[in-house]
């Protein structure tokens, strides 16, 4: 099992337990600042407190690779990766949606030295995992192979479509995919 500290940039909101293998919530060891943490949270402990521990699965899920991704399970495959959740938790469980994340129980690691808004990342091998070989050189026209292909906020992007972060001049990018279309949208800060 195990132990994070549920983390709204630096200010810790809660302790809980994590099962190694399902990457399913078991346990709320501790509540520390219930005001940080996220809506669906804060509104379980408030209104329905026995239904909090599903409340932050839920939460965690929605960070995750739905099933119903058009290439889930290529991806996964392609990048060695057995589940979206052991996908989520490679680091941190950070995304480009919002502030939260999983610290370790004992680690040190600060916001400012981890998050995505202000800190680069290399999505080429996730990039091509998800569009194809070569499919990032294409896009920016070089590779940056500086960082973990697994420090990425790809690691936390829901939703159907296929879709991959990218930074370009120190900006981020969501380039977004179908059949029928493709989108690049320039995230806010």
């Amino acid at each position: 099992m195990a132990k994070y500290v549920l983390m709204n940039k630096d200010t810790e909101v809660m302790v809980v337990e994590q099962d190694d293998k399902t990457y399913k919530f078991i346990a709320i060891l501790e509540l520390i600042n219930i005001a940080y943490a996220p809506f669906v949270i804060k509104n379980a402990i408030a209104s329905f407190p026995e239904k909090t521990l599903d409340k932050i699965n839920q939460w965690f899920r929605y960070r995750i690779i739905p099933n119903s991704r058009e290439n889930k399970y290529e991806l996964l495959k392609n990048i060695d990766v057995e589940s979206s959740e052991e996908l989520a938790n490679k680091h941190f469980a950070l995304s480009l949606s919002d502030q939260y994340w999983l610290k370790p129980i004992h680690s040190s690691i600060t916001w400012k030295n981890i998050n995505y808004f202000t800190n680069d990342y290399d999505s080429h091998e996730f990039f091509d995992a998800n569009f194809g070989n070569n499919a990032y050189i294409t896009l920016t026209k070089k590779v940056i192979a500086t960082l973990s292909s697994l420090e990425t906020p790809n690691n936390t992007t829901g939703g159907q479509l296929k879709k991959a972060w990218i930074k370009i001049n120190g900006e981020n990018y969501l380039y977004k995919a179908s059949a029928h279309f493709i989108i690049l949208i320039r995230s806010m800060k």
